[in-house]
């Protein structure tokens, strides 16, 4: 019986340390972007992508999200993709999206059609 404790405590503590480890660990110089996808009731039709603004791609998904490490001065755009032209909200779930950069949101929504992109992290005027 005892080791079954033991190897319960052990899962518990390698999840732990593997959730901890799942997050981007940043160098100095770069901030921490995540984006967050709550799905509507169709997930199969939702992706996205997240590129520099001259267009160089960082990164791209479904409603799995992700976490990216950039440069901290970094302007970015971020769209989001649904192929029945509905978005994520609200007539088929309550689905939604959050861009965050170190923890602070910076773009959120739900309510488009096909697309919706949005401008992040950019100075004033770009």
């Amino acid at each position: 019986m005892k080791s079954y404790y033991f190897y319960s405590y052990a899962l518990l503590f390698c999840l732990a340390l593997f959730t901890q480890n799942a997050k981007a660990q940043c160098d100095a110089g770069e901030v921490e972007v995540e984006i967050n996808i709550v799905p509507d009731d169709y997930p199969q039709e939702t992706t996205w992508t997240l590129t520099y603004a001259d267009g160089m791609p960082i990164a791209n998904g479904n409603v799995n999200g992700q976490t990216v490490c950039v440069f901290e001065e970094s302007c970015l755009t971020f769209t989001i993709f649904d192929d029945a032209n509905d978005g994520l909200c609200c007539g088929y779930g309550l689905g939604s999206y959050a861009i965050l950069i170190d923890g602070n949101v910076q773009a959120e929504g739900g309510e488009f059609g096909g697309e919706e992109t949005v401008s992040i992290n950019c100075p004033t005027g770009t």
